[in-house]
């Protein structure tokens, strides 16, 4: 892939604009709970999603159904989590119409839920959309016990494998990556903003929702270089992030892997070669194109600032959005 236009961003170097100054950050508002949230949706999707969770033959048959059926999904995934049972539902489908655009496998035991044949004929329409409604199960919930967060814990670690798989195996086009990035960077911001609630889902997901956002950033620069927007996102929301131990590791993990690569394609197999453990050897992709190796690592390596800075707590109290949080919370 030729992703030599990018290259002007690299020529920004104000420290207040950064290198993406001429592109505006994505908003990560999450999926929303759209009209349901208005006429009591729980009902709705109580009685929607039990039969849609089954093993029955789906009964929609239309794209308005479908249509339709995602806005029930939508409002399903913002129920408290004293409604585990409606969430899982809604995971429960959202993962299986989401396979739909990974190649063929085995069955599984118990069989997922029904496929919708207009789904099964266009995944890509859908997918989207439901990748989308997924940010609102990543949302803390507030006063919850701690077997409910336990609970939503297991559903999101659903959804991350589910990523990760859609990033091995998935053919997906422009808008599928990108709409899978802002999940993974939704999943973050919302477990690891501040102020994160005591005893929350974040202390089970934090190192883990990290994890998965990298190592599927660095696929999709291989197969679909981000844009500057989202590359403004990804080091917006990682400053606010930075002062977070696993941030900082994975950070470390992924442009040491980068690093290696770089330095093989720069100076070949004569170059001392740089350790990397067993468990990183396949981060980055074996025929991932140098001059990704090269964009991407640069890029990463600027994601969290001057690390220099985490020695200065007076900069870092002035991160903005613990700034709003102080003001404004």
């Amino acid at each position: 892939m030729n992703v030599g236009i990018f290259n002007r961003v690299n020529s920004k170097n104000r420290e207040s604009d950064g290198m993406y100054s001429e592109w505006s950050s994505l908003p990560l508002e999450g999926g929303g709970c759209g009209v349901l949230g208005a006429v009591g949706g729980r009902d709705v999707v109580l009685a929607v999603v039990r039969q849609l969770a089954s093993h029955q033959p789906s009964p929609l048959n239309t794209d308005a159904e479908v249509e339709w059926v995602l806005e029930v999904i939508r409002y399903g995934l913002s129920l408290p989590l004293s409604e585990h049972e409606a969430v899982r539902d809604c995971v429960r489908v959202c993962c299986s119409w989401l396979s739909a655009l990974l190649p063929p496998a085995a069955p599984a035991q118990p069989p997922p839920p029904a496929v919708p044949a207009p789904l099964a004929a266009s995944p890509e329409r859908y997918a989207t959309k439901i990748l989308s409604h997924l940010h609102n199960l990543f949302v803390p919930r507030h006063n919850e016990s701690a077997d409910l967060i336990s609970k939503q814990a297991v559903l999101c670690h659903r959804v991350l494998r589910l990523a990760r798989s859609l990033a091995d195996s998935a053919s997906l086009g422009s808008r599928e990556w990108r709409a899978l990035l802002l999940l993974l960077l939704a999943a973050a911001s919302a477990l690891l903003a501040p102020p994160a609630p005591v005893h929350g889902a974040a202390e089970q997901l934090c190192e883990r929702v990290l994890c998965v956002l990298f190592e599927v950033w660095i696929l999709a620069c291989h197969r679909c270089f981000p844009s500057p927007p989202l590359w403004r996102t990804l080091r917006e929301h990682c400053i606010s992030w930075r002062h977070r131990a696993p941030l900082t590791e994975q950070w470390t993990r992924v442009s040491l892997c980068l690093t290696a690569r770089l330095l093989k394609h720069m100076y070949g197999p004569l170059f001392p070669v740089m350790p990397i453990s067993d468990e990183d050897a396949t981060l980055v992709p074996a025929d991932m194109s140098a001059e990704s190796v090269m964009q991407s690592w640069y890029r990463i390596l600027h994601t969290i600032g001057n690390p220099v800075d985490l020695c200065h707590p007076h900069l870092i109290a002035h991160t903005p959005h613990l700034l709003q949080v102080i003001f404004f919370v």
